[in-house]
């Protein structure tokens, strides 16, 4: 996430007061950025904390042998290789 952009939301809430339609609405443009991004079938939460200027994004794929839907599923092996990036 680029921290430029967060911080522009952040500093906007705190000197124009915007209330919590804003944050909804910071919500939803990144869940339509994940659902173009992974199809619309896609699994996801968006968590947007404009005191701290963070929005986390989380995407939820089951763990199978065989991939099926990309956008829902993600294979036993590539779930490993993640954990081991991390």
């Amino acid at each position: 996430m680029n921290h430029e952009i967060v911080e522009s939301f952040a500093q906007m809430v705190r000197e124009k007061g915007i209330d919590k339609i804003f944050y909804r609405n910071v919500e939803d443009i990144f869940g339509m950025m994940v659902k173009k991004k992974y199809g619309p079938n896609a699994k996801y939460d968006v968590v947007v904390n404009m005191d701290k200027g963070d929005i986390e994004i989380y995407l939820e794929k089951e763990v199978v042998e065989s991939v099926e839907d990309p956008s829902t599923q993600i294979s036993i092996a590539e779930a490993k290789k993640n954990l081991e990036m991390t």
